[in-house]
């Protein structure tokens, strides 16, 4: 089972300004896993899930 959020901001100048603060706050979560251009993968938080498990 798998979950997707989208991130999307009614001002684009806030976001362009703020991005390398967004990227740090999602990529320090405990859950995080890696990140692909704009896509950053978390781990669930349900016992038995791992970084391989993406298939």
């Amino acid at each position: 089972m798998s979950a997707e959020y989208i991130l999307s901001f009614s001002d684009e100048c806030w976001y362009q300004e703020n991005r390398e603060i967004i990227d740090v706050e999602i990529t320090s979560l405990k859950t995080f896993s890696c990140k692909n251009d704009n896509e950053y993968r978390l781990l669930g938080s349900e016992p038995g899930v791992g970084e391989n498990d993406w298939s």
